[in-house]
Parts: C-alpha cells; structure tokens; sequence
C-alpha cells in the first residue's frame, strides 16, 4: 500500500516535452550566439586588445555580484517559513542588494573604477 501512494501515474507527452526543452535550447543558443556577437564587434575597436580584456573584467565583476544575488533565491526557499523570517529575510535581501548597487556605483563612478579599467 505504501509503494501506490508513492508512485506518480501522470503521463508526459512528447508534445509537452518539446514545448518545454525546445525554448531552453534555443536560449541558450542565444546565449551562445549572441557571445559571438559581442566578441567580434570588440574585436574591430581600435585598440581590440584592450577592449576584449576590460570586457572580460566587467563580466567577471558581474558574475561575482550576480552569484551573490542568485543565491538568495536558494536562501529564501530554504529559510522563510513564516512571517517573521520572511521579514528577516527581506532585510537581509535589502542588505545585500543595497551592497552591492553601492559598489557598483563606487567602480563605475569613483576614482576606485580605473583600478579595475586602467584609461590608456
């Protein structure tokens, strides 16, 4: 009796299978695609060198503020509970979001950004 109540009866579609991977296929051909894109176009700039590496820095700064961000979804489906620790929670997410736009603004528009895109 144990094993039935356990066990899913609910059959998939093959037609419901491609309507779910083929958009995701085809974002992260977009993903891909558009890499490309951005790489050839930075590579015609005067200076490509330059160019693709300060490229390359940006997105690295992105990726690290990003999985700061991303990792409070995990948190927040873990963590909040009730109405106490969703506050806690939304504090907290206010916190880090506000760090981070904070620091953003400090690389973009302070002195402490051409420590990380040297102006040649």
């Amino acid at each position: 009796m144990g094993d039935e109540s356990t066990q899913s009866t609910t059959n998939i579609s093959f037609r419901i299978l491609l309507l779910f991977f083929i958009p995701l296929g085809l974002s992260a051909s977009l993903v891909t695609i558009s890499h490309v894109i951005i790489n050839s176009t930075l590579a015609r700039a005067p200076d490509p060198a330059i160019v693709i590496a300060s490229y390359s820095i940006a997105m690295s700064l992105f990726a690290i503020f990003e999985r700061c961000a991303v990792i409070l979804r995990q948190t927040c489906s873990t963590l909040v509970r009730d109405q106490v620790s969703f506050k806690l929670m939304r504090t907290a997410t206010f916190y880090v979001l506000s760090i981070i736009f904070v620091l953003s603004l400090l690389i973009a528009y302070s002195p402490i950004g051409v420590w990380f895109f040297p102006i040649y």
